[in-house]
């Protein structure tokens, strides 16, 4: 991801790992994100017995597509589900406020969200739709932008959660996951990549306590 001489310097953008800026190509940051959200859920599966991935919010099913037959999920939006399923991606019709909508969660099935909670105003909704599928969840991972109030102290830090309050993404998950007295954190790995910057994710893998 550092910058390369070879490199056409127009081609250059800045990430953000932690709380470093560095200039790379787009594409190899996306490579590196696709990488890391690959072998997490690998990693996961195989920790846990999972069987299946199941991605809530996955638009087309971009992520979907690399998983191949054992990955499925659930998307809002019916354009996203029409073109997933033009590309032979198992997309499902799906609301995260519609606690009915996580009966889709197919038993022994590693759930994961990328870049979809932002969006929500609060993630009560997800935990307390999962929770009512948990015993087919075995376990969640988010690889999602994340406000962190009292953990950015640098002024870069300070950039990315105001950038978050002036653009009302959620505000609440990182909160809301350290006080569920039924959840147990497998792994917290904060701004682990920023390809915004400004906007980096944070990565949260838990399950429920049985």
């Amino acid at each position: 991801m550092l910058q390369n001489a070879n490199v056409d310097a127009s081609a250059l953008r800045l990430v953000a790992f932690g709380q470093r800026l560095f200039r790379g190509r787009f594409m190899d940051g996306m490579q590196w994100y696709d990488s890391l959200l690959d072998q997490v859920l690998l990693k996961t599966a195989a920790a846990t017995g999972g069987q299946w991935f199941c991605e809530l919010g996955c638009g087309f099913g971009r992520h979907l597509a690399r998983l191949g037959d054992a990955g499925y999920g659930g998307e809002y939006t019916s354009t996203g589900i029409q073109l997933g399923r033009q590309l032979g991606i198992d997309v499902q019709a799906f609301d995260f406020y519609d606690q009915n909508s996580y009966a889709m969660i197919r038993p022994r099935s590693v759930v994961f969200t990328c870049a979809a909670i932002e969006q929500l105003p609060s993630a009560d909704a997800v935990f307390e739709g999962l929770r009512s599928q948990k015993q087919n969840v075995v376990a969640v991972v988010h690889l999602e932008q994340t406000y962190l109030k009292h953990r950015r102290f640098t002024r870069l830090g300070h950039l990315q959660n105001t950038y978050i309050e002036r653009a009302d993404y959620n505000r609440d998950l990182n909160v809301l996951l350290q006080n569920q007295p039924d959840i147990e954190l497998l792994t917290v790995d904060y701004d682990i990549i920023g390809l915004n910057p400004l906007n980096p994710h944070s990565l949260f893998v838990w399950k429920f306590r049985m």
